[in-house]
């Protein structure tokens, strides 16, 4: 199933010294912690008849990208955004949206999607303060470093259910070859996704995560996309790499953009 951003961690000790994969697993705790949105601005809340099912990040006054396995629902009237809150159900401010941009080549199933990346568009403009700011994002070419520490974000499921308040947590970003071998036996990854995990499992996304952030060295460099089960071992969680579809972006925007000022009367 596709992972909704909880933040959680396992205690894990390993059968054979220096193993990477193969823990047995003694014990879990929620890992991570509250964070409020002053400190991830870009966050938002996709949500359907005031109910949290999927994260987002905001990259302009009235755009919103997510991944494109949230928007199942033809119709835009039925979702909403929640912006400028810690909270997912309470405060802020609930943007109703106007448009879904899913990729064309949006694909696969809901274990393995594929160009799993797409637009929001709300009528109400976002209002910059230090609740809500926009997110500058990978351009083509820029490549995430392996190793690196990315921060990942959202109201995705714990052990505990849904939490209310906005999590966080720091996960390192492992190469394609080696996510490619984790899930060989399930037709590897595409080349335009990327992975972050701990090998022995502990720290990742989770159930009502998807569509949310992954950030690196604040830039958005990935968007939560799929995984097999949330923080297990040998079972990295996947991002759509957000570089890929710079233009992909900036040409949809565009061409909505100015599509509507040539109809506006002179």
């Amino acid at each position: 199933m596709f992972k909704v951003l909880f933040i959680v961690i396992f205690f894990v000790t390993s059968n054979t010294e220096g193993s990477r994969c193969g823990p047995s697993i003694f014990g879990r705790i929620i890992n991570g912690r509250t964070t409020p949105i002053t400190e991830i601005p870009y966050q938002v809340s996709l949500q359907i008849k005031s109910r949290h099912i999927c994260g987002g990040s905001i990259i302009g006054r009235e755009w919103v990208l997510t991944a494109a396995h949230c928007m199942e629902r033809k119709n835009p009237e039925s979702y909403t955004i929640r912006s400028g809150s810690t909270s997912n159900h309470e405060g802020g401010t609930v943007h109703t949206v106007s448009m879904l941009i899913k990729h064309e080549l949006y694909g696969g199933n809901n274990n393995h999607p594929v160009h799993d990346i797409g637009l929001i568009r709300v009528k109400e403009k976002f209002i910059y303060d230090k609740t809500r700011m926009p997110i500058r994002i990978f351009k083509t070419g820029q490549l995430t470093p392996v190793g690196e520490y990315a921060m990942i974000s959202g109201w995705g499921e714990t052990h505990f259910g849904l939490p209310m308040k906005l999590q966080m947590a720091k996960v390192p970003i492992i190469s394609k070859l080696h996510c490619h071998q984790a899930y060989e036996e399930q037709g590897g990854i595409n080349i335009n996704q990327i992975c972050a995990a701990f090998w022995e499992g502990g720290v990742d996304a989770c159930y009502g995560d998807s569509g949310g952030p992954l950030v690196v060295r604040n830039r958005l460099a990935g968007i939560v996309s799929w995984a097999r089960g949330c923080a297990m071992p040998c079972t990295p969680g996947v991002y759509t790499e957000v570089a890929p579809y710079f233009f992909w972006i900036g040409k949809k925007i565009g061409n909505i953009l100015a599509s509507e000022k040539k109809e506006k009367p002179n």
